[in-house]
């Protein structure tokens, strides 16, 4: 079948992941996400071209696979819309896939938030991650902890490596000044934290003392 609009060929066979090679499924930010980095948001948009043109964006899928066969629709589809997310919730000072909680802690993201937010299943979402892990575009921290005589598994960290931007067309330089600022500003929030933490420290108090009772 030709797609007429992006002049490539398709074969539009039964899957059972409600996959569409004519109409796939991008990831579209909340009205209510915080505003985020230009080089973010270009690497959504880029990310989203990858679906139609895997050879000249994240060119390193492409290369790493094993096989020889055309990687499926339904898998680039689960790439864009996982690595949108991604970028949706890259904390750049760290490279971290990450959360905030309301006290503006940082929390690693787990494989099901991402999944739930880029709108597929855990498989897909696992399949996919294993694709850009494999390229070696993000890596997994894994880490547990023990209690007692139980060993409990935690979250893993996700960072996620400058190259992915770089194959994205987006230039190293511009790139690195967005992480040194991000971490400039995060120095400074902590420094921020700390002093307040100290004036805590000290007992002041805005109880108002009445000397006249002797």
């Amino acid at each position: 079948m030709l797609d007429a609009a992006r002049g490539i060929v398709l074969n539009k066979s039964g899957n059972r992941c409600n996959h569409d090679p004519l109409f796939p499924k991008f990831f579209e930010r909340s009205k209510y996400s915080k505003s985020t980095y230009d080089i973010l948001h270009q690497a959504m948009e880029a990310t989203q071209d990858y679906y139609d043109d895997p050879k000249n964006h994240l060119e390193r899928i492409f290369y790493s696979r094993e096989s020889d066969r055309k990687q499926r629709s339904e898998s680039r589809e689960a790439v864009s819309l996982v690595s949108q997310v991604i970028f949706n919730h890259l904390d750049l000072a760290s490279m971290q896939v990450v959360k905030y909680t309301k006290d503006g802690e940082l929390i690693p993201m787990s494989v099901n938030q991402i999944a739930e937010e880029a709108g597929i299943n855990e498989r897909r979402t696992y399949r996919a991650l294993d694709v850009l892990k494999i390229a070696g575009y993000i890596e997994f921290e894994y880490r547990n902890k023990k209690t007692g005589d139980e060993i409990i598994a935690l979250r893993s960290i996700k960072r996620v490596s400058m190259l992915i931007f770089e194959h994205l067309g987006i230039a190293r330089d511009k790139v690195a000044k967005c992480i040194t600022y991000a971490r400039e500003q995060a120095e400074k929030l902590v420094k921020k934290a700390s002093k307040e933490a100290k004036k805590g420290s000290c007992g002041r108090t805005d109880k108002k003392w009445d000397f006249k009772s002797g």
